[in-house]
């Protein structure tokens, strides 16, 4: 077994807000065309300060409901769907070909069964978990896509968040008693009136277990009175609870974060991002203007924890309107720092891709962009008295593109009839020992000349200034390379990775294609592989789709956790196509660990 690696981050005194370009690696299997930057680009946030929270209570768990047959009667409505780039845009990235602008590569080989590797992961627990009804979506009486949080505890819990319902599992897959629980009653969100009579419109849920103090987390947003959802009071809420022991039957202090604390005070949060780390937890936003039907720019809150878990008041701050070379930019996700209690920095890291436009004026559509934004959050309750500090640090990479829609089964031939999302980091990143993992969707083109969703991958690094709230001094890249299929018009999407103790990583994705049903896919490489290559390549089925399905929406995220650095277990969530429910989706739950460390 290889020593662990606790990567020191490099400490000097300087500014608190810097942009550094930096070296980054190149792909084994993939070229780009684009050059990179060579010069700095300013990173900007507006600081909002203080923010009252609203609605602090306590709800006892034990005592909330199941959920009910009535709240399983819902009719069927649609969901809405935003993107920071435009619904014409987004029409443009998902049903053209493009790939002239793409990443090219040889790509990886379909899956066989001849190409399963004793280095993959290996599944000790795999049970089905929430799948599309009513129940997990009541406000629409069922919904796509499965939106879904996980937190798993070393004591042999789960929770799955999806949509709008809550489930708690064992180790076996048994529903606990009192489970599911609808996201109305976990949060005790009221009724918002007779302007709407489905209830409160919640979404988006987040779920983690925190390893630093043994708590169980949640978050999920509230809109009322935007998105043409309901002609109701303007409302844009983002709903946290954190358990108050280990017991997630326990009590939960339950509080609202209102969410329109920027310019725009009619703009409304869509998209919840959540993180944490030893001091404090992080929700970011993506806010549009009150119709929907423009972006305005991302929003970031953090709150320090020792208040929050203690019960005795706590302090969240926020800022707004972030900006590299002065682009708005979206989708600024904190990390986890699961497993680095004693020595992880005293920063909270962000990530951020880009969604057209980036800062070289690339739209991400037509022509590819390149880079990603590292952002750092430090002394979220004001613990060292000089107030929280927010600084960021553009990064350089290779190139990206919007990827195309998906193909299936009942849709071939570069048709793309499954949404594969935009540029976003959808999953959660997680930072490990001086390296922060992340991955989003792009465009790419295989040796088969096929314009097909796929994966780009990134480990990132940072360095920091000295003193106490730190700050960025610079970023880079460890590795950058592709994930792709080599024919068969093969999507791989909604990409979610997790290192383990020795930063080795496991990935998940959605796998579909001409002659494949939309599946679960997970792969793997070590830390001692040559970097910036995959070594599972596109690794194994974890659950094989056996029908195309009826959505035309997927994902939007899947979901990782990860227990205790002494277990080293990550667990993983994902939907596959489900025969018996005419094409819908049913989630899988699984138990992940890379054996055989040598």
């Amino acid at each position: 077994m290889p020593k662990h690696r606790n990567a020191r981050l490099v400490m000097a005194f300087g500014l608190s807000a810097l942009l550094l370009v930096s070296a980054f690696a190149t792909t084994v299997f993939a070229h780009t065309s684009a050059p990179k930057s060579t010069v700095s680009l300013a990173a900007h946030a507006t600081h909002a300060s203080h923010l009252q929270m609203l609605y602090s209570h306590t709800v006892d768990m034990s005592k909330v409901p199941q959920a009910t047959s009535a709240e399983l009667a819902s009719q069927a409505r649609s969901m809405p769907f935003l993107t920071p780039m435009g619904a014409k845009a987004y029409q443009q990235a998902q049903h053209s070909n493009r790939g002239s602008a793409a990443p090219h590569g040889a790509g990886y080989a379909p899956i066989t069964s001849s190409t399963k590797s004793a280095n993959l992961p290996s599944t000790f627990n795999k049970f089905n978990g929430q799948s599309d009804s009513a129940a997990t979506c009541p406000y629409f009486g069922g919904c796509q896509p499965p939106d879904m949080g996980l937190a798993a505890s070393p004591a042999g819990l789960v929770l799955q968040s999806v949509n709008t319902s809550l489930s708690l599992y064992n180790l076996g897959g048994t529903v606990q008693a009192g489970w599911p629980k609808t996201a109305q009653a976990f949060f005790g969100v009221g009724n918002p009136g007779s302007c709407d009579s489905h209830g409160p419109f919640l979404s988006d849920p987040r779920s983690w277990y925190d390893p630093f103090n043994n708590r169980w987390g949640e978050a999920e947003l509230q809109v009322e009175g935007a998105f043409g959802l309901n002609a109701c009071p303007f409302q844009t809420l983002y709903w946290i609870a954190t358990s108050t022991s280990p017991n997630p039957n326990g009590t939960w202090r339950v509080f609202a974060i209102p969410m329109n604390f920027g310019s725009d005070p009619t703009g409304a949060a869509d998209y919840t991002q959540f993180g944490f780390n030893g001091d404090g937890i992080y929700v970011s936003a993506n806010m549009f203007n009150q119709a929907g039907t423009a972006y305005d720019y991302a929003e970031v809150v953090g709150c320090g924890k020792a208040g929050l878990y203690g019960g005795v008041g706590f302090s969240c701050n926020g800022w707004f309107n972030l900006t590299v070379g002065n682009v708005v930019i979206d989708t600024v996700n904190p990390v986890q720092t699961p497993m680095d209690a004693n020595n992880a920095p005293h920063t909270e890291f962000f990530v951020s891709s880009f969604n057209g436009p980036d800062p070289f004026g690339n739209n991400c559509i037509t022509v590819s962009c390149h880079g990603a934004s590292i952002w750092s959050f430090s002394d979220p309750g004001n613990q060292s008295g000089a107030g929280d500090v927010f600084s960021g640090a553009f990064v350089d990479t290779n190139i990206y593109i919007s990827p195309p829609g998906a193909d299936q089964p009942s849709c071939t031939g570069g048709t793309g009839c499954v949404e594969s999302l935009d540029n976003r980091v959808s999953a959660t990143p997680v930072y490990h020992a001086g390296h922060i993992f992340a991955a989003h969707s792009t465009g790419f083109v295989s040796s088969a000349s096929q314009f097909v969703p796929a994966i780009q991958w990134w480990d990132f690094t940072a360095q920091l200034h000295t003193g106490y709230p730190t700050t960025i001094a610079s970023a880079g890249v460890a590795q950058d390379a592709y994930l792709a299929a080599s024919g068969n018009f093969t999507a791989l999407t909604f990409p979610v990775m997790y290192p383990d103790i020795d930063n080795d990583i496991i990935m998940g994705y959605d796998y579909m294609g001409d002659t494949i049903f939309p599946s679960i896919n997970m792969t793997s490489r070590r830390v001692t592989d040559t970097p910036s290559v995959m070594t599972g390549g596109l690794g194994i089925i974890a659950v094989s789709g056996t029908v195309s399905t009826a959505d035309s929406r997927w994902g939007d995220y899947e979901a990782m956790s990860y227990t205790a650095p002494y277990q080293d277990f990550i667990w993983f969530s994902s939907e596959y196509a489900n025969p018996a429910a005419g094409g819908d989706w049913i989630t899988s739950i699984m138990r992940l660990q890379l054996t055989m460390h040598g």
